[in-house]
């Protein structure tokens, strides 16, 4: 692969940074007195987009002194050990992330959760040996997801769906 095309992606991310700038200036001030206000967290994404993508090709066009321009094609040995990427894979991942969004609402956070990140797991093949496969696929799970639902729900406030999970103990406490 001619590494160019990261260069073009590169000042593509810039373009689209400036875009995010030009157009956080056309949003209005909020009545209501805010520290950041309405244009504070876009400009912010803006100037990151621009000096991330000016660094991105400025590192790209420094390395292409130092060597060839063109990557190994996927399939070379470029990491010994490691087995390529595939795309049933990928798509796998895509759709389960598809289906985890789409379904949250009625399944909810506490049930959705820890099925779509051990599903992750096993797809990313993080069950190396028996022993490690019940802790990784099972616990590591379950554990995230009472870490995340008690950091977002309790300490931060934000109301996640519980699904039918509501409906059961609305039913057990009315």
């Amino acid at each position: 692969m001619d590494r160019r095309v990261d260069v073009a992606v590169a000042l593509a991310v810039v373009a689209l940074g400036v875009a995010i700038l030009v157009l956080t200036q056309r949003i209005a001030d909020s009545p209501v007195p805010d520290p950041i206000g309405p244009r504070g967290v876009p400009t912010v994404l803006g100037t990151f987009f621009v000096v991330a993508g000016i660094l991105l090709a400025g590192r790209r066009l420094i390395g292409w002194r130092d060597g060839d321009t063109f990557v190994p094609h996927e399939g070379s040995d470029d990491d010994p050990g490691v087995p390529p990427g595939s795309a049933r894979r990928a798509l796998s991942i895509w759709l389960a992330a598809l289906v985890y969004v789409v379904t949250l609402p009625w399944v909810g956070f506490i049930v959705g959760t820890p099925l779509f990140t051990a599903f992750m797991l096993w797809r990313l093949e993080m069950n190396r040996g028996p022993l490690l496969m019940i802790p990784a696929i099972v616990a590591f799970p379950v554990i995230f997801t009472a870490a995340c639902y008690l950091f977002f729900a309790t300490f931060l406030g934000v109301r996640l769906p519980l699904g039918f999970v509501r409906e059961i103990v609305t039913r057990l406490t009315g």
